[in-house]
């Protein structure tokens, strides 16, 4: 605007033109701070770091002490699952010797179990022999007490029969 423009308006138009002057003045000052703050920060980076290199060698530190993380964390696991199969190892070997105690605990109890029942059986049939000679004894016995009294039938069987005669059927025994 020129001077004789600035003659013509009213002092409110003057007023006004002065306030948003002074606004448009204001925030000009604001962002002037903003943009002298983020000039500051990056000087402050730039003098922090020295130069791009030495930026770049600061960050590559940082990826070195990653690195060397990682490789100890993979060794810690290289170390713990070696440890963890040793311990499988050591189960798996208690394992097996309780299982082979177990079969040799069970095969001794068959052989126990197969023992005495031999030994029942032996005993049974014992019983049963002396049993059956028993009753054997006392069947002859009572055929030659009938025999004596009844003599004829002897004597016909005898002759009938000559095997019962003989000293295999004799039934004096």
């Amino acid at each position: 605007m020129t001077e004789k423009d600035l003659k013509k308006l009213s002092r409110i138009e003057l007023l006004e033109m002065l306030i948003e002057q002074t606004e448009e003045n204001q925030e000009l000052t604001a962002h002037i701070r903003v943009l002298q703050q983020k000039l500051d920060d990056r000087r402050i980076m730039i003098d922090e770091s020295g130069s791009i290199a030495e930026a770049s060698l600061k960050l590559n530190g940082i990826f070195d002490a990653a690195q060397a993380a990682a490789d100890e964390y993979l060794e810690n696991v290289r170390r713990n699952s070696a440890r963890q199969e040793n311990l499988v190892e050591k189960a798996e070997a208690l394992a097996r010797e309780k299982v082979t105690q177990m079969i040799a605990e069970a095969d001794e109890r068959c052989r126990r179990m197969e023992d005495e029942t031999a030994r029942k059986c032996d005993a049974m049939t014992m019983k049963a022999r002396r049993e059956a000679d028993s009753y054997w004894a006392q069947v002859s016995s009572k055929l030659n007490a009938y025999l004596k009294q009844h003599s004829d039938l002897k004597n016909l069987l005898t002759r009938d029969f000559p095997a019962v005669g003989s000293s295999n059927y004799s039934m004096d025994d």
